[in-house]
């Protein structure tokens, strides 16, 4: 309810979201603090990271290295390999980019997809932004795409709208 009572004062055109049941129900929790609805898009390239035989259950500080890793071990658990989730999520950005260049886009999606596109926009690889940012609960990363640069970095992991 505290970030919709921020991002309702945006102008927000559209909303980008997961299709996971997760992110609908922060969809419309979010939406219940605005006056107007913005159009949602749902887009499998923002669906959670399938972390195969691992889905669902409590990850360990051990099974850490195996999600962030490509290897044959977390291939063997059917977990997504990063170069697929950078894909699909850059792909996304794209498609934002192209039809959205001037407008104001609220992505609702999952830490690790975060993470992703902020690898793509920064050029980095997945494991260095691992190491930049945790992507809290909530937390807003703000960024703007221009003409001339390119985009820049707003704001990142802000959950000062908690307190």
């Amino acid at each position: 309810q505290l970030l919709g009572k921020k991002l309702c004062r945006e102008n927000i055109d559209i909303i980008y979201s997961s299709p996971s049941t997760r992110c609908q129900e922060t969809l419309k929790v979010l939406l219940e603090q605005f006056a107007t609805t913005p159009r949602v898009e749902f887009t499998d390239d923002l669906q959670e990271r399938d972390f195969g035989e691992l889905t669902g259950k409590e990850l360990t500080p051990s099974l850490f290295e195996v999600l962030e890793n490509d290897s044959s071990e977390s291939r063997a658990l059917g977990i997504e390999p990063t170069d697929l989730l950078l894909k699909r999520t850059a792909h996304c950005i794209e498609n934002i980019k192209e039809n959205y260049m001037d407008k104001t886009v609220l992505i609702v999606t999952h830490s690790n997809n975060i993470r992703a596109i902020l690898a793509n926009l920064l050029n980095k690889s997945f494991i260095e932004v691992l190491n930049i940012t945790k992507v809290k609960n909530c937390a807003l990363t703000e960024f703007n795409f221009t003409h001339d640069k390119g985009f820049e970095l707003v704001m990142l992991d802000d959950t000062s709208h908690l307190e």
